[in-house]
């Protein structure tokens, strides 16, 4: 998948099953045990990552903290929220689903 396809409209994600996650204050710490590689959220990336215990886009999670954020641009909100699930899918953390 490209990076247009992963932030399609229409691109469900979701987080990987078999990560451990510890929370540290209002931080995040996800290893994947795959490759014993450990990413670190901040409080929002945190937050997105909650919500991406059920499917969601790309754009529903932009309008989420475009909400959580109305003074905020929303064009550098909506490819904020694009860039990390970018990030995410290549790390292996999030996976499309239907």
């Amino acid at each position: 998948m490209n990076g247009n396809d992963m932030t399609s409209a229409t691109v469900n994600w979701r987080q990987c099953d078999g990560l451990s996650v510890t929370l540290v204050d209002d931080d995040a710490f996800i290893v994947n045990p795959k490759n014993d590689a450990i990413f670190h959220l901040n409080a929002l990336g945190r937050a997105l990552w909650a919500l991406l215990a059920h499917p969601q886009t790309a754009t529903e999670l932009g309008e989420t903290v475009a909400e959580a954020f109305p003074d905020a641009p929303r064009a550098t909100v909506m490819a904020d929220t694009k860039t990390f699930i970018e990030t995410l899918a290549k790390r292996g953390l999030i996976e499309a689903v239907d």
